[in-house]
Order: C-alpha cells, then structure tokens, then sequence
C-alpha cells in the first residue's frame, strides 16, 4: 500500500511563507529564498518540547521518533528504553517528515521492555495515520491479567479511541472514522483520581474513573501489537510516554498546534 503524506494547517502557513517569497523571487531576483527554504526543513525537523510555568522541560520518559530508518526502535529520551522490530517493519513518511513506522497490520511490531506501569499516573501520546478503523494504532504493556497491563489504541473495539487496564476498559464516547488522515492521539491516567482520558487532536472524546490502578511486575512495553494480535494497520510517528505526569489538555493542544 502506497503512502500517503498530508500536510496540517500549520505546515500550510510555512508552505505559504516560502511561496510568497518564490513570489518575490521571481520578481526581484532575490537570493535570499534559500534562507526561506532552510527555515521551513527546519520547521519539519524540530519537535516541541513542553515546560511547566516556570519554564522548565516537561521532558517524556520514553520517545521514539522513529527518524533512524536503521534503529526505528531508540528511545531518545536518554532513558535507553529502546524496543527491538519485530519482523522488519519499515521506516516511512511520518508526521515530520521521515519519521514514521510502518505496520502492516499481520505481523510486524515492536518489542522491548523497561517501563512499569504498576501504581503511577502517566500519558501516552502519538500522531497515528489509520489504514483501517480495525487495530488503526495499537500498543500495550504489563501482563494479560485484570489490572496487570495498560494497552491503547484506535480500532481495537470497532472504530472507538480506548484505553485499559485489561477487564477494566474504556471506549471512547463516539466512534470516528480515522483513516488515511493524520491524527493526534493522547491517553492520560491520574493516580490520585484514578480519572481516564482520551484525547483526538486535543478535544476530550471521553473520561471515566477506572475501577482500580494498575499493579503488575512486569516491564514488557510494546508497539503495534496487543498480547500477541491485534497488529497495527497503518503509520505512527513521534510517540511519547510521560512518567508521573498527567498531561493536561492545555499541554495536549501546545504539542498538537503549535508542532510545526
């Protein structure tokens, strides 16, 4: 299947800026375009880092960036929590330009381990780009036993957003239909309220007060898969995973608008 790149409205202003300087190029003769074009290549290559109110980084515990086609599974967080492919998924256009994961919704994944999600708050966040509304993004953590593992997605029931704590679930409140377009996707869990939240492109589609926490042993993280299916059909890029820290919507909307 052929990828597909689309751009945001916010790579749209940039596209803008460098054509009316083209514009005046052609006009003027103007040399200076090349100042223009660096600046909008840098716009795709740099990734917003959050801070708090007094200005330091609010900095992911996990991030793949899935832009070293020969090491698609670096954790560039410097927390090392790097996750090994599984059956050579490819390295693709993401929403930065080259950086994204193929799946091909069969067999491919990644694999690793490192992360605990036993008794902590934590927010997941990536842009996904769906071939299908059936296991459109997937991943997981923990061990196949009630309240023993996280695992998120899109697709996973129908075309619901969900989060759970495996027979402790949640569907987002209304389906969509999310394929072939980029979307923005955030899954946030506070200990204190034991509140769930799902977020597309910064809007909350749905919350509720999970049943229990999670407590497991296990370290196991993994991308594109569930428990050994529900394979990720389609493209991921830029995903994040914060330690201790709920996101709020305001951080969720600073990641999604202001990326470029």
């Amino acid at each position: 299947m052929g990828v597909r790149y689309s751009y945001l409205a916010e790579q749209f202003r940039d596209v803008e800026d460098l054509w009316v300087n083209l514009r005046n190029f052609v006009k003027t003769g103007d040399f200076t375009l090349g100042k223009e074009l660096e600046k909008f290549e840098n716009s795709l290559n740099n990734y917003i880092i959050l801070t708090n109110e007094n200005g330091n980084p609010i900095n992911p515990y996990i991030w793949y960036k899935f832009d070293i086609p020969s090491n698609l599974g670096l954790d560039s967080s410097g927390n090392n929590i790097n996750i090994t492919p599984q059956n050579t998924p490819v390295a693709t256009y993401g929403i930065k330009y080259n950086s994204g994961i193929l799946f091909n919704g069969t067999n491919q994944f990644l694999s690793g381990s490192g992360f605990n999600f036993s008794n902590k708050s934590f927010s997941i966040c990536y842009w996904q780009y769906a071939y299908s509304t059936i296991n459109g993004s997937t991943g997981w953590g923990g061990s196949a036993n009630q309240n023993q593992a996280c695992w998120f997605g899109y697709g996973i029931a129908n075309s619901y957003y969900s989060i759970g704590f495996w027979a402790n679930d949640y569907n987002s409140t209304t389906t969509f239909d999310d394929r072939n377009i980029w979307v923005f996707v955030c899954f946030t869990f506070d200990l204190i309220t034991k509140n769930r939240k799902i977020y597309r492109n910064g809007v909350l589609i749905g919350d509720n007060i999970s049943s229990d926490v999670i407590n497991t042993s296990s370290s196991l993280f993994e991308i594109g898969i569930i428990n050994g299916g529900y394979f990720m059909n389609g493209i991921m890029s830029d995903f994040r995973l914060y330690d201790n820290y709920v996101l709020s919507q305001q951080d969720i909307i600073n990641i999604y608008k202001n990326y470029f």
